[in-house]
């Protein structure tokens, strides 16, 4: 049986599109921010790094999240998204699973624990 990964790339100018070009739900419009304005966002916050999260060759997701620790001494996700496709596959789950455990081998992160959140 295979089991499904993912992997977390750094959005470039060569797959900047693919990722503008993931969409939530229509009904999840209005709960995260589009891709391009999260691509702007990440020039402004330097802590931060936009990720594409794939699944075998295929883009299936966005994330921001803190590569570097904020001044208030964690990191944070700052943006997180599935596209409509690709929901209700587990991508989601693993994505978070790989942003843990990348934040894990950082010698200045001190404290792991459970996330919570909403999945789109």
């Amino acid at each position: 049986m295979n089991e499904k990964q993912v992997t977390l790339q750094r959005i470039t100018k060569e797959n900047e599109l693919a990722c503008i070009q993931l969409q939530p739900r229509e009904d999840q419009l209005n709960l995260v921010a589009s891709n391009a304005d999260s691509l702007i966002h990440a020039t402004k916050e330097i802590t931060s790094k936009p990720y594409g999260i794939f699944a075998e060759d295929r883009m299936v997701g966005f994330i921001l999240f803190d590569n570097e620790i904020y001044n208030d001494g964690y990191y944070w996700i700052l943006r997180f998204m599935i596209d409509e496709k690709y929901q209700g596959k587990g991508y989601a789950k693993l994505a978070i699973q790989e942003v843990i455990h990348k934040l894990k081998e950082r010698t200045d992160c001190k404290q792991s624990g459970y996330l919570m959140y909403r999945t789109i």
